[in-house]
């Protein structure tokens, strides 16, 4: 548990994490960079400058190289020209090729050679120039016809050629060696550029790993906290917050999730309250329906007998209406406050609207609100849980009538459905002030609120989500000038589903008032498949059927004992379920209507009990019930079809008597 604000201890201001994140990655690029920038400052240039330096030397060679090369050439064609020294275009063309500038006499460039060629290169390019001047001279002596002077010539050249290809393979020999040289050097400077990187990566590597290690650290204890903070919400604990010990983005995560916790506190004791209000209302509603049934079953005895009168007759309708209003009422609001099993089922969603609007419509002539009614009368039915649906109209319609409340008149209220291709859509709009524009963003985001501390702002978030979790969604527009329209969307149920759903799952009395406003009926949210019980041969009786009636109360008993009795049942009754298994155990009977809840064995009990010594009467068991979730709570025991819900009319208990007996005849005929 966090400590109060005047006693916390004070947030130790740290650097965020954004802010480390991006200190860790300059560093990084700034200890990459370094690295790189040697490389390409300091050591490329010593290797670059290596082979820099030896290529002039490499040119010179080459170019003294072809020069001796093209002079022995000439110097052999020379030789062949001293044998036939008549052959004067011959000689021509050698002293055209011997002349100056065709002959290589220009100059080597050997300022940048290395000091040890230099000397070497001179007198290889003094000989070449005496060894080109030799043979202009003896071709020169061989155009005049001196055959002795050009031999002379000639030998000396042949010496001087000798010199020259000496001097040449001593210049190649130093020259392979400044080059082999030069190779060793650039293989050092990468060696030492490669031992200088490796250990710059190892060091930069051990750097990021102790930066990482701090880092977790700073990371581990909050997150950690967070997670023994949502393991003990995930089991069920909202008493404990986590420790918010820096101001940076997991000190906001921190400061989030223990707002969140204070929301889910209050949020589950107000669960608490409604599972309390929800039992208190189901024992209520057991308590209200059963004088309600005694009221009921009189007024429509003594209608059937007949009341002199039309005031009177009319002052006994309209108590028969009312009792049927508060028990669908007191039905309504159970069936909201209690919880469901998520389980999807077949809904008509108008009928789930009229049932919502009918929770909150007690509110409508306090505010001065005007509903406009304009629920379609038949839409497909959708696969949906019915009480979250429910939920969440309820929900669409309780924040239109807090936003009417302060707004001008007139005020009104439109509830509309409509099919749009494979959805069926429910608008819930009003006529109020509507969504401020700095809360449209935020509308449907957990604890965005405009209530201030009436709301806790998760009813739009947590309408959304079931409604897209049931393959819906809710949106949001705003209502012309003024107003908001909120549109909450389901599937539409495929006919398959539709096939499937064979027997009703939670329905509510059928009993209904043909002269009672649409708001006035009792809505069954679930669609089933099962039709309403056929009407009754006025003329048809019950007379002989033998009937046992088992009922804690003595005013219920008596007006349904009375009810059988004037169709000529024969009547026994018994006030619980061990007087019950008694008169079973000494007397024959045609059927069983008894009550669910009862003192030492109720209706479930005596059922079972039935089944074990009297299997054929624990077939021919109806039961009534003032508890309108006796399908949600007992849908697994209980066969669904045998419960009729209290307040019922007579009419429909004899038909529902009729339809036992009838499957009864009909199973034993079959077998």
């Amino acid at each position: 548990m966090s400590l109060p604000a005047e006693t916390a201890p004070p947030l130790r201001r740290q650097l965020s994490l954004r802010q480390l994140l991006a200190i860790g990655i300059a560093a990084t690029a700034a200890y990459v960079g370094a690295l790189v920038l040697w490389l390409a400052l300091v050591v490329r240039p010593q290797t670059d400058a290596l082979p820099r330096d030896g290529a002039p030397a490499l040119r010179a060679v080459r170019e003294i190289t072809l020069r001796a090369t093209m002079l022995s050439g000439l110097m052999a064609q020379v030789d062949v020209a001293l044998q036939t020294p008549s052959d004067t275009a011959n000689l021509a063309l050698l002293a055209e090729q011997l002349s100056p500038g065709r002959g290589g006499a220009v100059p080597l460039s050997v300022g940048e050679t290395p000091a040890a060629l230099r000397p070497m290169f001179a007198r290889a390019d003094d000989e070449t120039t005496l060894l080109q001047n030799l043979l202009l001279e003896v071709v020169a002596a061989l155009r005049l016809g001196r055959t002795a002077r050009a031999s002379e010539r000639l030998s000396t050249a042949h010496g001087v050629h000798t010199t020259l290809q000496l001097n040449l393979s001593q210049i190649q020999r130093v020259a392979v060696e400044d080059l082999e040289q030069r190779e060793r050097g650039v293989a050092a400077i990468v060696r030492r550029a490669t031992l200088i990187s490796l250990g710059w990566s190892v060091f930069g590597a051990l750097l990021i790993g102790l930066w990482g290690w701090w880092l977790l650290r700073r990371l581990e204890r909050p997150i950690r906290a967070l997670e023994r903070g949502l393991a003990r919400v995930s089991s069920g604990d909202y008493a404990s917050e986590v420790p918010v010990l820096a101001d940076d983005e997991l000190g906001r995560v921190g400061r989030l999730f223990n707002e969140a916790i204070r929301v889910l506190r209050v949020r589950a004791r107000q669960e608490g309250r409604f599972a309390a209000a929800g039992q208190l209302l189901a024992d209520v509603a057991h308590e209200v329906n059963n004088p309600l049934m005694a009221i009921s079953g009189l007024i429509e005895t003594r209608l059937e007998d007949g009341i002199e009168g039309d005031v009177a007759r009319e002052d006994f309708r309209v108590i028969q209406r009312q009792t049927r209003r508060a028990s669908k009422l007191m039905g309504g609001l159970l069936r909201f406050v209690r919880t469901t099993d998520d389980a999807p089922q077949l809904v008509d969603v108008t009928v789930a609207a009229r049932s919502a609007v009918d929770l909150v419509s007690y509110q409508f002539g306090v505010r001065e609100i005007e509903l406009v009614d304009r629920l379609a009368p038949a839409l497909p039915p959708s696969l949906i849980d019915p009480g979250r649906f429910e939920q969440v109209l309820v929900n669409l319609l309780s924040n239109a009538v807090d936003a009417l409340r302060e707004s001008a008149r007139p005020r009104r209220l439109t509830v509309e459905s409509v099919q749009r291709d494979d959805m069926v859509e429910i608008v819930v709009a009003d006529s109020g002030p509507g969504v401020d524009a700095a809360m449209v963003e935020r509308l449907f985001q957990p604890f965005a609120t405009s209530k201030g501390t009436k709301g806790n702002g998760l009813g739009l978030y947590i309408s959304r989500q079931l409604l897209r979790d049931a393959g819906g969604d809710l949106r949001y527009e705003r209502h012309g000038v003024r107003g908001a329209r909120f549109i909450a969307s389901v599937p539409v149920a495929s006919a398959d589903v539709v096939r499937a759903a064979s027997a009703p799952v939670h329905a509510t009395s059928p009993a209904l008032d043909a002269e009672a406003r649409p708001h006035d009926a009792v809505p069954a949210l679930v669609t089933t498949v099962a039709t309403a019980a056929p009407p009754v041969d006025p003329a048809g009786t019950l007379a002989g059927i033998r009937v046992l009636v088992v009922d804690d109360e003595e005013p219920v008993r008596a007006v349904i004992a009375r009810f059988l009795r004037r169709r000529g049942a024969v009547v026994t009754e018994a006030m619980d379920g061990v007087d019950a298994l008694e008169h079973a155990a000494h007397g024959a009977f045609d059927l069983v209507l008894t009550d669910l809840r009862m003192p030492r064995m109720d209706g479930e009990q005596l059922h079972a009990a039935l089944r074990l010594r009297h299997p054929a009467l624990a077939a021919r068991m109806l039961m009534l019930s003032g508890d309108v979730m006796v399908f949600a709570d007992r849908a697994d025991a209980l066969p669904a079809d045998r419960v009729l819900l209290k307040p019922i009319e007579f009419k429909v208990l004899e038909a529902a008597i009729r339809r036992v007996l009838a499957e009864d005849v009909a199973t034993a005929r079959a077998a």
